[in-house]
């Protein structure tokens, strides 16, 4: 029982007013994803929507249209979103540079009427979506061209919402290029038919060899090939040739690459893809980060396909050394992506691909789990998160309530609080320098796609090594300056773990990782809501039980005193650091296992 009830007006009352509100705000900023009034912003590197379903892999019933197919720099074109027959919800609009993806939208948009409004995803004013929810036949806009020279082609994008659980991704608008332009790049990779014949499998693939006869990667790991939720590629060696079978959910073609490291681009590529029922195999060499050039270059033989119950599946048989093709008596890297093809056109994947290696192909048969999130961004993310919402929280905790609850125990000639909040602050800054160097050698630069959780996280890191830098010139303890020293290192602390919080929150969705969406989120908010929770214990426990509130020990500088209940402290801390463990092994699970 509290011995005095909180008045509504002091300051306790404030301040656990906020930290409730502080907790509501923070769990549902975790947990909401899809937004009727538009505001899609966190949907601009993937267009797709938060929703939990996946996109749709049929012909949409919806197209983009323009008044004119060529642009000069300056111009402004009108476009319109319609639907052939069927309303639309939502949508999010873009225009992107042709042949180079969702990295980086082109020109700006301003609007027509109240049906739509701007927003900003790489710059402001480059997208626009829907107002409300209410069902819609047509949207109009008008795109401006940049004024500098530069962009031969561009092509509009447009994600449309029919209800929550239907809708279609990326729907590819007309190609609109500057006049005398030479032929565009290839963004919806046209499919080149195949002179070799294929035949039609009786029945689906098995992985009863896995490991044994035959070289196996599978995600999720031991699912069978007939499961329309199985990723699987296997591989065989006879008589110098290597048989190969890819088989996934038939979202419209899967891409197998070889590749010699864990990068896309220059890589051997060999697609499966559904055009009108029936699957064709072809191949092809990615240059970079970009569709693949298709040829007929290699010599497949043993060509054949199933499709049936959701699930697609291919094989062949070639070489295992071929000239102009990765030699599959060299140790490389798998990649399997799926995507939506239309009519042949093979689509950009939304979606990180899964990958699995190094392994000699043609070597002995080993078998392999294929992940879709890279180690480096996976070890950034656990440290991350160990960091802001383990160490710092920790950290933060034990200076503000254990300073006066633990005065006179020591440590090694140290007050025993101090040492526990130098010990894991010390260890932050160290393992948040690593974390981000692992994420710039993942990138090899700087992220455009992470947007603004790269740039709340380089400010973190500022932070981060301003502290040190104002511990190194602090007054002593009892001198006139001290409290100008205390409240500057508090408030950039705090700053720094705020800041850290939002940018783990969006960390955790960024496309490259992978996690699944909304459990991504479950581990975080647990984190960040019982840090808050205990926050809120020990300042109800230290004000019913009459103690020196901290911010009047904070200002006034008095020296501590002996509280009663530190037992009470001690257990509490206990559970807290618990507490901690828990969620953070919870992260970690999810992370190894996307």
């Amino acid at each position: 029982m509290f011995r005095e009830r909180v008045k509504p007006g002091s300051v306790m009352g404030e301040e656990i007013r906020y930290k409730v509100l502080s907790i509501l705000y923070l769990v549902v900023v975790a947990q909401v994803q899809a937004y009727s009034n538009g505001k899609v912003t966190k949907a601009c590197q993937t267009m797709k929507p938060g929703h939990g379903y996946s996109s749709q892999v049929t012909s949409p019933p919806f197209y983009i249209s323009t008044n004119s197919s060529t642009f000069q720099p300056g111009d402004t074109l009108l476009v319109h979103l319609l639907g052939n027959q069927t309303d639309f919800k939502g949508f999010l609009l873009q225009a992107f540079e042709e042949g180079v993806g969702l990295d980086k939208s082109i020109g700006t948009f301003s609007l027509l009427d109240t049906t739509a409004q701007l927003l900003e995803c790489h710059q402001p004013n480059d997208a626009v979506s829907h107002t409300d929810s209410q069902y819609k036949s047509k949207a109009s806009v008008l795109w401006h061209s940049p004024s500098v020279p530069g962009t031969e082609f561009i092509r509009f994008r447009a994600t449309f919402v029919k209800d929550y659980s239907v809708f279609w991704v990326a729907v590819h608008g007309p190609l609109i290029r500057i006049p005398g332009a030479a032929s565009p790049p290839t963004q919806q990779t046209p499919f080149v038919p195949s002179t070799q014949h294929s035949t039609e499998l009786s029945k689906p693939f098995s992985a009863a060899g896995c490991g044994e006869n035959t070289t196996c990667m599978r995600s999720p790991s031991g699912c069978l090939p007939s499961s329309a939720l199985c990723f699987y590629v296997g591989m065989r060696t006879h008589n110098g040739m290597v048989n190969v079978e890819m088989s996934g959910p038939d979202t419209g073609y899967l891409g197998l690459g070889f590749s010699t490291d864990i990068w896309m681009g220059n890589d051997d590529v060999y697609l499966c893809v559904n055009i009108h029922g029936k699957l064709e195999i072809q191949t092809g060499w990615t240059n970079g980060r970009t569709h693949p050039i298709l040829d007929q270059r290699v010599h497949l033989s043993g060509l054949a396909w199933r499709l049936a119950d959701g699930v697609m599946q291919c094989s062949f048989q070639r070489p295992i050394a071929e000239k102009g093709r990765a030699n599959l008596a060299e140790h490389l890297f798998l990649f399997l992506a799926d995507g939506y093809a239309h009519n042949g056109m093979v689509h950009h994947h939304d979606r990180q691909p899964l990958v699995a290696g190094p392994i000699i192909p043609s070597g002995p048969p080993v078998e392999m789990v294929g992940k879709r999130g890279p180690l480096y961004l996976k070890a950034h993310a656990a440290l991350m998160v160990t960091v802001w919402l383990g160490l710092v929280s920790f950290g933060i905790l034990v200076a503000r309530f254990y300073r006066f609850a633990w005065p006179t125990q020591q440590l090694c000639s140290q007050k025993i609080w101090f040492q526990m909040h130098r010990t894991a602050m010390v260890m932050a800054f160290a393992l948040t320098i690593v974390a981000v160097c692992l994420a710039f050698v993942y990138r090899g630069r700087w992220s455009t796609v992470a947007g603004a959780h790269a740039y709340l996280g380089i400010t973190v890191v500022i932070l981060v090594v301003i502290q040190p830098i104002m511990a190194l010139f602090r007054p002593h303890p009892g001198t006139p300056k001290r409290y100008i020293f205390n409240w500057v290192h508090w408030a950039v602390g705090m700053s720094a773990w705020i800041l850290a919080v939002a940018t783990v929150f969006l960390g955790v969705d960024v496309r490259t990782l992978d996690l699944p969406d909304p459990v991504d989120a479950v581990p975080v908010a647990g984190l960040v809501v019982w840090h808050l929770l205990i926050e809120v214990v020990l300042e109800v426990y230290n004000y019913t039980n009459h103690h020196t509130g901290w911010s009047s020990r904070f200002w006034n500088r008095k020296k501590s005193t002996p509280q009663k209940g530190s037992k009470f402290h001690t257990v509490l801390l206990v559970m807290y650091i618990l507490g901690l463990l828990a969620f953070l092994l919870y992260f970690y699970t999810l992370v190894a296992r996307f």
